[in-house]
């Protein structure tokens, strides 16, 4: 009897194997990655990423049937991020190549001849039928990233810069130049202002400019880190996080430090107030979480 539950077991041990997938199969899945949706239209659209070949898909209701819209078959190393559908749901924009390293050199991991650029795309989606990357419904813009879709401009980042340019990427020229770098656009609600970061190395300033005058300004400037700016519904105020500096220690884990805030300031009148600090002790410093903001 304990030979024939032996075999059975043995059988069914290698029926088990038998099921489970290979290798190969688990390294060939695909991942979707950077899900966006259309803020004006029924338009979702993603990464995926099969086998280190990456490419873009779209859908919309009522089946949200998925649609490949570029046609890429080589593993080139070149990211494709920052998706964003213009406010008629025709055109899909996005950013092809990764962030350059400290040289401003864009990833080429398999030494293409040509050095690769950091480009912003339009995809159009009445033009579908030519979805090769060279095809009609492709077009390379504008280098830089993080486009910013206005209804007479898009602004997008360059060089640690913002800049401005028509929608079909002619008159690109800097939006305004300020002593570090800049990051994190975003528009007031009425799009009469533009929010952003301002790092300077162990600081960051979050700054307004004003589009009508085309000036800006800083809220509340210190020495912290400030980053993640959000406008209120009505663009009066504008709320941020506050992060203290503090020389990181590599590779030991820090629970305890300068207590992080968010704050919140009137554009008009530029008082600031300190919503929330958090607590002395374990949980006082700031851990980014995956999100985009």
């Amino acid at each position: 009897m304990k030979r024939i539950l032996t075999v059975l077991m043995v059988l069914g041990s290698l029926s088990v194997l038998a099921q489970q997938p290979t290798l190969k199969q688990i390294l060939s899945y695909s991942f979707p990655s950077g899900l966006t949706t259309s803020t004006t239209t029924d338009q979702i659209a993603w990464v995926e990423n099969k086998e280190g070949v990456r490419n873009i898909f779209i859908a919309s209701s009522p089946d949200y049937l998925p649609t490949r819209v570029t046609n890429y078959s080589q593993d080139d190393g070149q990211a494709l991020a920052n998706l964003v559908f213009d406010a008629e749901g025709k055109n899909l924009w996005f950013v092809q190549g990764g962030a350059p390293n400290r040289q401003g050199e864009v990833p080429n991991p398999i030494s293409m001849p040509e050095a690769p650029k950091r480009m912003i795309v339009k995809v159009s989606l009445e033009e579908m039928g030519g979805t090769s990357p060279n095809g009609s419904s492709l077009t390379q813009v504008q280098e830089g990233h993080h486009p910013l879709l206005m209804e007479d401009r898009i602004l997008f980042l360059k060089g640690g810069q913002a800049w401005t340019m028509d929608p079909d990427g002619e008159n690109a020229k800097p939006l305004f130049q300020v002593r570090g770098s800049v990051t994190d656009l975003t528009l007031s609600p009425d799009g009469s202002k533009l929010a952003f970061v301002n790092g300077r190395g162990d600081h960051a300033f979050v700054g307004v400019f004003h589009f009508e005058s085309g000036t800006f300004s800083f809220l509340d400037p210190g020495i912290d880190q400030d980053s993640n700016p959000v406008w209120s519904p009505d663009g009066s105020e504008l709320a941020f996080l506050r992060v203290p500096y503090e020389a990181p220690e590599l590779f030991v884990p820090q629970r305890e430090g300068l207590p992080f805030s968010i704050v919140t300031v009137q554009i008009a009148s530029g008082k600031s107030t300190v919503l929330f600090t958090a607590d002395p002790g374990q949980g006082s410093v700031f851990r980014n979480i995956s999100a985009d903001n």
